[in-house]
């Protein structure tokens, strides 16, 4: 069948890649609403909203992002301006609601056309039966599945392709780069896509300079070692080639920028280090073809291997002297890499394969990989041996060489894991291959027949805990019932829920597709609800998912209002023009400690009232204690959201408040009286508290109280009012003091604008 039909075998395997990638689908489509798979798809979706509205610019600096200063988007703009052209075509300018829809299926059908052509390179570099079998490796690996599921917008899933591509460029090159055949060597074509795949790899991400390094060195090394000057000479034109056609393709998206935080030179985003790398590729080995004529052609592959290294110190001691920039590229590329710096170290993506949250775990690694990567060292230096015995040697070494390289990355990040799939799925094939022949040759081919599947078994076994969820969940759809979802993505779910109701019920900010624009306020919000808020809610954000890689400032200040009392706390949001604060407590990623008189006590736990108990947390421990705590005076709850499903309570998953100027409730009172002001509140749950704050009376009797309240009929809060569902004072304050009470009133205008308003006398009304 497969001799036979590889098209129909091709299509076959092409659909079951697919299905395995939208098994998650009652995660991503829900009530209506299509959702993400993964915070940064969020992001990815709004700079592929302003690219297919302003198509062909992309938006390399965003005032919504870092407020009130705007940051620059590190990510490279292929991925992003492809998609736009996509949504730009099939749906116009503004796709609107319909361009949430299409893209989420991007990633599958990407993920599946990957899967093809790993099945292509393995029939092409190892055989027939080993193609296919790589090919439905790759379409079931759990590594590749979760980087281009349904919903999960993100460069990385182009990442893989490109991976796959690069691989199959050195493969192809190292099959034709030959010492006995003068005439051989790759041709003008490979040349050429070799060039193009490099460009669009580092337009695609700037951490594929790994892919490119493993290159460098497989086809550098292939080159220099030929023993005729004639293919030694073409082989380094043809490099030269390369790097040419791939500066070309990078130069003019990258030469000559220079980032705000990054410099003009870091290969950790792409800038003028792209395009001054493949340069000097370009010029280099140009140099060594025409040093190829004279004495340099006649020498060994190791005295040529020699003067290379030679020439390139000089040459980057030169571009170092010329370029001072250049001295900190590697120390970017290796504080990136090695997560020496603070927020990279917290990013998910960049944990290590065996480690989570400090602590060796084996079960992810073979869950995403399979229980074969815990001997692929042992493998990789077991198939050496193969690989030399091979009719070509050489492609299969540059793979094995490939692998060993990307797994090692994939140990320091397990987001290299894209890339390690692909390349692990045809290692996996060519041993499967060999054992399938193994046993189904000589003597006791049935024992041998189990003792393979059993092997088998064992290896993939973990994958099993991978798929359950979503199988399960079909079975679920099936009988009616409703799925079970992740606490994290119930968690997302819930805050797309909070940032439409943003968009909807608070004033809109000016310029969302505009560049240029100066927008009104900002969302306060941990930053890993950043790109939720930029994109659902189309407000500015103080900080998002890029954490301190757009900004060093306001990641650490927007740390410190949490922990923060009121008034500090307010002069932060002053300062960045933050309107509203996001406010939620993770117990599976506990905030710093926190103390009673901090914002993230008064306003989550206390409702930001008085009272004679408040909420800590001491080493992630959350508990109650009893200490006097003052009411807030400048912040208003305006919004709750539902409970966390997968929490036990009542607690809302997330509270919103609007920071505003505060009123001030002021009258007479016995002198030295404790002052009480009492104001009933109802959420948009219809949740009820009250609101209660304290003050004392000075020696002439003058008492102010500062209240964040509106009162009565005026009490709904910020511009949803028409709207309903906001939270809202369903009297006036009841003031008090020495047994004797009365009411006053504060208007909306009086809170925002910071007016005094006049209360109660207290002093003629009979105690009682």
């Amino acid at each position: 069948m497969i001799r036979k039909s590889p098209l129909a075998v091709a299509a076959a395997l092409f659909g079951v890649a697919v299905l395995a990638r939208v098994a998650s689908w009652r995660d991503v489509f829900d009530a209506g609403r299509t959702y993400f798979a993964g915070n940064d798809a969020y992001y990815h979706a709004r700079r592929i909203l302003f690219s297919s509205v302003h198509f062909p610019d992309v938006l390399r600096f965003d005032p919504y992002i870092n407020f009130p200063h705007g940051g620059e988007p590190i990510w490279s703009p292929l991925f992003d301006g492809a998609t736009a052209l996509m949504v730009r075509t099939l749906l116009g300018s503004d796709g609107g609601a319909d361009m949430d829809w299409l893209i989420v299926w991007l990633p599958p059908l990407l993920g599946a056309a990957t899967a093809v052509g790993v099945a292509l390179l393995g029939r092409a570099a190892l055989g027939p039966r080993a193609g296919w079998i790589a090919g439905f490796l790759l379409a079931l690996f759990p590594a590749h599945v979760a980087y281009s599921k349904l919903g999960f917008v993100d460069h990385h899933v182009a990442v893989a392709g490109a991976s796959v591509a690069i691989l199959a460029c050195g493969m192809a090159w190292l099959a034709r780069v030959s010492d006995e055949d003068s005439a051989g060597g790759p041709g003008v074509a490979l040349v050429a896509v070799t060039g193009a795949v490099l460009g669009a790899a580092l337009l695609l991400w700037p951490g594929m300079l790994l892919e490119l390094a493993a290159l460098e060195v497989g086809l550098a090394v292939a080159v220099l070692r030929c023993r005729r000057a004639a293919a030694f000479r073409r082989g380094a034109l043809s490099l030269a080639g390369t790097h040419a056609f791939a500066f070309a393709l990078v130069a003019p998206f990258s030469a000559g920028q220079s980032w705000l935080l990054w410099g003009s030179f870091s290969p950790a985003v792409l800038s003028s280090f792209q395009p001054w790398l493949l340069a000097c590729g370009a010029l280099g080995y140009a140099g060594l073809a025409l040093s190829a004529r004279g004495r340099a052609g006649s020498l060994s592959g190791s005295r040529r291997i020699a003067s290379a290294l030679v020439l390139a110190t000089v040459a980057l001691g030169a571009s170092a002297v010329l370029v001072p920039d250049l001295l900190g590229a590697p120390g970017d590329a290796w504080r990136w890499l090695a997560k020496q710096e603070a927020f990279q170290a917290g990013v998910s993506e960049s944990r290590p394969l065996f480690m989570t949250r400090g602590h060796i775990d084996l079960r992810q690694a073979e869950t995403i990989l399979s229980r074969a990567i815990f001997v692929l060292p042992l493998a990789l230096l077991l198939s050496i041996r193969s690989a030399l015995r091979a009719p070509l040697p050489a492609p299969r070494l540059f793979l094995l060489w490939w692998t060993a390289l990307v797994f090692a990355a994939t140990c320091v990040q397990v987001r290299f894991q894209s890339s390690l799939a692909p390349a692990l799925a045809l290692l996996l094939a060519w041993w499967i291959d060999r054992a399938l022949a193994w046993s189904s040759t000589g003597e006791r081919r049935l024992w041998k027949g189990v003792a393979t599947g059993v092997l088998l078994l064992g290896v993939f076994q973990p994958w099993a805990g991978f798929y359950s969820r979503g199988l399960g969940n079909q079975l679920r759809w099936l009988r009616g019932e409703e799925p079970i979802v992740r606490p994290l993505d119930a968690r997302r779910h819930l805050l797309v829920e909070v940032a439409e109701w943003i968009r909807e019920n608070t004033p809109p900010t000016s310029g969302y597709l505009d560049a240029e624009a100066k927008p009104e306020y900002a969302v306060l919000s941990s930053w890993t609800d950043g790109h939720i808020l930029g994109y659902v809610a189309r407000r500015p954000t103080v900080t998002n998912n890029f954490g301190d890689d757009i900004g060093v400032e306001n990641p650490v200040r927007a740390d410190r209002y949490y922990v923060a009392e009121e008034d500090a706390a307010s002069d932060i949001l002053d300062d960045l023009r933050a309107r509203y604060v996001l406010l939620e407590y993770r117990p599976t990623r506990p905030r710093r400690n926190f103390g009673p008189r901090s914002m993230l006590s008064r306003l989550y736990f206390s409702d930001g009232a008085a009272g004679e108990r408040a909420t800590v947390s001491r080493e992630g421990e959350l508990r109650e204690i009893e200490h006097e705590a003052p009411a807030v005076k400048r912040h208003r709850l305006v919004f709750e959201s539902r409970p966390k499903p997968f929490l036990r309570g009542e607690r809302p998953g997330f509270k919103l408040y609007e920071h505003v100027a505060g009123a001030r409730l002021e009258g007479r009172a016995p002198a030295g009286a404790r002052v009480e002001a009492r104001l009933p509140i109802e959420t948009n749950r219809g949740r009820r508290f009250e609101f209660v704050t304290h003050t004392r009376a000075d020696d002439r009797g003058h008492y102010a109280l500062a209240v964040p309240y509106a009162s009565g009929a005026s009490g709904t809060s910020g511009d949803a009012a028409a709207r309903g569902g906001a939270v809202r004072s369903l009297d006036r304050y009841a003031v008090s003091a020495a047994g004797r009470s009365a009411s006053g009133a504060v208007s909306e205008a009086a809170v925002r604008e910071g007016l005094a308003v006049p209360g109660p006398d207290l002093r003629s009304l009979p105690s009682g």
